[in-house]
């Protein structure tokens, strides 16, 4: 028994010399190392290779884009004769958020077929997590012969604000419209997004409300509107044969209103490098104005003096496009 028990005692020592133990912790040390820095350099991957698909790291690129927009409809106005427009652009948007576009807009209505619209534009737009920015100033340099009711705008500029709730984004645009006079307009909207086709497809519903002042209207009435040069009202007050001079002004056009209520559906689609975008809109005009209108012969003769309110029709539109990045 005491034989046994020093046989067993001198193999625990053996087993467990200090020397063996070393070289035993030392390789078993250095296996739990290697194994921890691979687990930790595959979770970096992982990480890495998961955050640039939610935040995908963002590149400077050029967009080439032709729209066509059935009908000109600003806040629930428009012309008595539709104004449709076919609109090819280019833009550089940098990285930083910064982009630039110009744009120019072809009437192709029949009697018209003209270049009635230059637009330059500069802006910023950024997202910070759910909150997204954007600011934009615009110059627009319209055709004579225009009729479109913006037509007497000069310059706008515009700062939108939205922030994702998930289950709907609420979208604030306040925007500053310079002409004749300076109007002032604000806008109020909520919208979704849906996504399909493995995110190549979105579609969001959007409702809006926008008020402004009128002044830019006013100037449409006044300038555009009933302009002698237009081929309905030479027409109409036979001007081949006597002269006449109209003057028409909007009542209260620094009055901020309500101008019209809008239902729309963005529509798009990404297929690589091209996307395909359809957005109609349903426009419910509110608030009709007043404007008042004299009518004079060359002679001084007063053929018409007479305040009226303003006929407001609802406006189906739409405007679908294609662009491709660079």
């Amino acid at each position: 028994m005491k034989k046994a028990l020093f046989f067993v005692v001198l193999f625990g020592i053996a087993f467990f010399n200090p020397k063996n133990a070393k070289a035993q912790d030392s390789s078993q040390h250095k296996s739990a190392d290697s194994l921890f820095v691979n687990l930790q350099d595959s979770l970096k991957a992982f990480e890495k290779e998961l955050d640039s698909l939610i935040h995908p790291k963002k590149k400077s690129y050029l967009k080439i884009e032709v729209a066509f927009l059935s009908n000109n409809v600003y806040f629930g106005r428009k012309d008595s004769v539709a104004t449709p427009y076919i609109t090819p652009s280019i833009g550089y948007y940098h990285k930083s958020g910064l982009y630039f576009n110009a744009l120019v807009s072809y009437l192709p209505t029949s009697g018209q077929n003209r270049f009635d619209l230059f637009t330059l534009e500069a802006g910023y737009q950024h997202r910070f997590g759910d909150f997204q920015m954007q600011l934009v100033g615009s110059k627009f340099f319209y055709n004579n012969n225009s009729y479109n009711v913006e037509s007497e705008i000069k310059e706008t500029f515009a700062a939108a604000f939205s922030f994702d709730w998930k289950v709907i984004t609420p979208v604030i645009m306040g925007t500053l419209i310079f002409g004749q006079a300076t109007d002032y307009a604000g806008s109020f909207g909520l919208e979704h997004t849906f996504y399909a086709a493995k995110n190549k497809l979105q579609i969001t519903p959007s409702v809006v409300a926008n008020a402004s002042t009128e002044n830019y209207y006013n100037s449409y009435y006044e300038l555009r509107r009933y302009a002698i040069k237009r081929l309905l009202l030479r027409k109409l007050l036979r001007r081949d044969s006597v002269n006449y001079t109209i003057n028409a002004n909007v009542i209260d056009a620094s009055k901020f209103k309500v101008m019209d209520y809008e239902v729309s559906l963005p529509i798009t689609y990404s297929v690589k490098k091209f996307v395909f975008s359809f957005t109609p809109v349903y426009a419910i005009p509110t608030n009709a104005s007043q404007v008042h209108v004299i009518i004079k012969t060359a002679s001084g003769i007063q053929l018409l003096n007479k305040t009226y309110t303003e006929k407001l029709y609802n406006s189906f539109f739409f405007q679908a496009g294609i662009s491709y990045r660079l």
